[in-house]
């Protein structure tokens, strides 16, 4: 599992071959490569990656 921030967003990368589940940093948060919104946790699938900036509902 790799975590790397880069200004306001927040790279998640899941190097494993098993998903993994991630405790977000608080508040709302939308995945710009799925327009999702995630608050808490985040499960990445194997090799899944994840692109995070702060997000207000």
């Amino acid at each position: 599992m790799e975590a790397v921030r880069r200004g306001q967003l927040l790279f998640l990368l899941n190097h494993r071959r098993d998903a993994v589940t991630v405790d977000l940093p608080d508040g709302h948060h939308l995945d710009v490569l799925t327009g999702e919104t995630f608050e808490g946790t985040l499960t990445l699938t194997q090799r899944g990656a994840a692109v995070l900036e702060p997000h207000t509902p």
